[in-house]
C-alpha cells in the first residue's frame, strides 16, 4: 500500500461517506496529513501492511477506521468517545483536533489489527440477502439444504433468519457452515467489539441491530452447540473444502453457498480460478445447487455499486443472474423480483 494509493482511496471514501460527519472528519484529516508529509502513524501503518495486499479500494481505509473505532469502543478513557455516537457522544462537534493528537499515541494493539485483522462489517439488510433465494429456491421445493458462507468471520450472517420473515421455514437448513481463514468466536467479547467497530461510529441504529443479532445467535448457540459450524479455510480453497466435506450424494438435500464482501479481495486471475473451481464444485449438485455473491462490481477502480449475483450449475458451467444492484453514492436500488423468481423456479 503506497501513500498515494491510500490518499486516493481516502478521498474516494469521502465522496461516498461525506454525509457522516465524524467519519468524514477522520477521513479528511488522514488525507490532509498524508498530503503534507509522512507522519509517524503512517510509517508504522506502512510497516504493518508491508506483507499485506489490498485489492478492493475499500479495504485499507475501512480497516484503519475500524481499528480506530475498536480502540475507542474498548477504552472508556479515550478522548474520542465524546465525538462518537456509538459511545454516547455527539457528532455535532468537530473531532479533528483531538483525532490528530490521538494518532500520535496509537497503542500497539492498533497496529496489530492493521497487520492481521480483516474488517468485519455487519449490515442487517445484506446479511439477510440469502433469505429470498433460499425461500424461492429451496422452500418452494420443500428441499432441505446446507447453508455455507465463505469468508464468514463469526458466522453471524448464517443466522439472519432468526430476525427474518416468520414465513421462512428455518427447519429446512440441514447445517450452517462458515468458512474463514481465521474464524471468530461470536460470543467472545473481543469478537463483539470488532464486529461493532466495523460500522461507522454514527451508525447507532445498525449497531443496535447488530447487538440484537448477536444476542439471538448466541442464545441459539448456547442451546445447540452445532447451530453454526465454523472451519478454518481461506476463500481460494473453499471450493475444494466443499467438495471434500459437504456430501453431494443425497438427492434430497441441496446446497446454498454465499459470500458477502469476500471475493473482491481476489485479483482478476485469482477470481477467474475461484469462479471456475466453484463451477466445478456446484456441477454435481445439478438442480439442487445455488451460489449467491454479494460484492462490489469488478473492473471499476472505485466501484460503489454492490451487486447480488445468483448462479446455478448448468452443463456449460454456470447460469447467472444479477438479481439486485444498489449504489452507495446514487442511493439507487435495482431489483427485478419477477425475473429473479423465474431464474429460481
Amino acid at each position: 500500500m503506497t501513500k498515494e494509493k491510500f490518499v486516493a482511496e481516502l478521498e474516494r471514501a469521502l465522496v461516498v461517506l461525506g454525509e457522516l460527519p465524524v467519519t468524514a472528519a477522520l477521513l479528511s484529516h488522514l488525507a490532509c496529513a498524508l498530503k503534507k508529509g509522512e507522519p509517524d502513524w503512517w510509517l508504522r501503518a506502512e510497516r504493518a501492511w508491508q506483507d499485506r495486499r489490498f485489492v478492493a479500494w475499500t479495504e485499507a481505509w475501512s480497516l484503519f477506521l475500524a481499528a480506530v473505532h475498536a480502540d475507542v469502543l474498548g477504552d472508556p478513557d479515550s478522548p474520542l468517545r465524546r465525538y462518537f455516537p456509538s459511545c454516547g457522544g455527539t457528532s455535532e462537534v468537530d473531532p479533528t483536533g483531538v483525532f490528530a493528537r490521538y494518532l500520535s499515541g496509537l497503542p500497539r494493539q492498533f497496529y496489530s489489527r492493521l497487520r492481521q485483522a480483516r474488517r468485519q462489517g455487519f449490515s442487517a439488510s445484506r446479511a439477510a440477502l440469502w433469505l429470498p433465494p433460499a425461500a424461492s429456491f429451496f422452500a418452494r421445493r420443500g428441499l432441505p439444504f446446507y447453508l455455507v458462507e465463505l469468508d464468514a468471520g463469526s458466522g453471524l450472517n448464517l443466522a439472519a433468519d432468526l430476525g427474518g420473515p416468520k414465513s421462512f421455514d428455518s427447519s429446512l437448513i440441514a447445517a450452517r457452515v462458515g468458512l474463514d481463514p481465521e474464524p471468530l468466536e461470536l460470543r467472545e467479547p473481543e469478537t463483539k467489539l470488532w464486529l461493532a467497530a466495523g460500522s461507522p461510529p454514527e451508525a447507532v441504529e445498525e449497531l443496535s441491530r447488530l447487538k440484537a443479532a448477536v444476542e439471538a445467535a448466541s442464545r441459539r448457540m448456547d442451546e445447540e452447540a452445532a447451530f453454526i459450524q465454523l472451519a478454518r479455510c481461506p476463500l481460494i480453497k473453499a471450493p475444494a473444502f466443499l467438495r471434500r466435506n459437504i456430501p453431494v450424494d443425497d438427492p434430497d438435500v441441496g446446497l446454498l453457498v454465499f459470500n458477502i464482501a469476500a471475493s473482491g479481495r481476489l485479483d482478476e486471475a485469482e477470481y477467474a480460478r475461484f469462479r471456475c473451481e466453484m463451477a466445478a464444485t456446484l456441477s454435481p449438485w445439478g438442480e439442487r445447487g445455488l451460489w449467491l455473491e454479494v460484492e462490489l462490481l469488478r473492473g471499476q477502480p472505485f466501484a460503489t455499486t454492490v451487486q447480488a449475483t445468483l448462479r446455478r450449475p448448468s452443463p456449460g458451467g454456470l447460469l447467472e443472474l444479477a438479481a439486485v444492484q444498489f449504489d452507495a453514492v446514487a442511493d439507487r436500488v435495482s431489483y427485478d423480483a419477477a425475473r429473479a423468481d423465474r431464474f429460481l423456479a
